[in-house]
C-alpha cells in the first residue's frame, strides 16, 4: 500500500468515526432504513507507470452502485454498498530492455482497460435538508486487461486481477425524498508487479442519480 493510500486512510477514518458517533446533531427527514440504487457517468485518470508514458487524457468511466443506509437518531447515517465499475481504456507506451536486440531494447506501446467490483463502507452526514456529504472507505476487486503492439506484432497479456484499497468523497444534492443529484470523487490504489505491467492507480470522478427505494 502507497503513501498517497496512508494519507487516505488517515483522514478518512476519523471522520467516519466522528460522523458515527455525532449523537447530537439534528435528526433527519427519513429516520428508518434504506435501500437505494445509484448510477454515474464522468472521466478516470490513470497515474502514470514508473519509468513508461501513460496518455494523461482522461476516459469514459461509469459504475452502478446498491447500498443500505441504517435507521439513525442524527443527521448522519452509516451502511454498506456493493458496486460494479469500468474505468475505461489508457494509451501507454514503454521501453523494454533487452540484451538479444541490436540496441539493446524496444519501444512497446498499447493499451490497459480497467474495471471490478467494490464493496464500501459508508458515512452519509446531512449538512441541510437538501446536502449532505459522503464518505466511504473499502476495497476493489479490479480486472485490468492489457493489449500490447511491438512493430507488427500485437498480442493480449494476461489479465491481472487483485483486491486493491479504495476510498472516496462526494456530495448529494437531495432533488426530493426519493431522488438526489450525487458527484463523487473515487481513488483506487495500484499494485506492483515485478513479472510485468503493474495495475495502474486511478482517480474517477462521477456524476449521477441516487434513488431511494424505500
Amino acid at each position: 500500500m502507497k503513501k498517497p493510500t496512508y494519507a487516505i486512510i488517515a483522514l478518512t477514518l476519523p471522520l467516519m468515526a466522528k460522523a458515527g458517533f455525532a449523537g447530537t446533531m439534528e435528526t433527519l427527514p427519513q429516520n428508518n432504513t434504506t435501500f437505494y440504487v445509484q448510477g454515474g457517468l464522468g472521466a478516470s485518470l490513470f497515474q502514470e507507470l514508473e519509468g513508461n508514458q501513460v496518455d494523461t487524457d482522461p476516459s469514459l468511466a461509469f459504475d452502478v452502485k446498491a447500498g443500505l443506509l441504517f435507521k439513525s437518531q442524527t443527521n448522519t447515517r452509516l451502511g454498506m454498498e456493493l458496486g460494479y465499475f469500468n474505468l475505461g481504456k489508457q494509451d501507454f507506451a514503454a521501453v523494454v530492455y533487452d540484451d538479444y536486440s541490436m540496441s539493446g531494447y524496444y519501444n512497446m506501446t498499447g493499451d490497459f482497460k480497467q474495471s471490478g467490483v467494490d464493496l464500501l463502507a459508508v458515512a452519509n452526514i446531512g449538512l441541510n435538508d437538501k446536502v449532505s456529504a459522503v464518505l466511504k472507505l473499502g476495497g476493489a476487486y479490479v480486472n485490468q486487461s492489457i493489449d500490447v503492439r511491438i512493430n507488427n506484432y500485437s498480442a493480449t497479456l494476461p489479465e491481472e486481477k487483485k483486491l486493491l484499497p479504495e476510498a472516496a468523497l462526494g456530495l448529494h444534492y437531495n432533488i426530493n425524498e426519493k431522488i438526489a443529484l450525487t458527484g463523487e470523487w473515487r481513488y483506487i490504489d495500484g499494485s506492483d508487479n515485478d513479472e510485468g505491467i503493474p495495475i495502474v492507480k486511478t482517480n474517477t470522478f462521477t456524476l449521477g442519480l441516487k434513488v431511494n427505494l424505500g
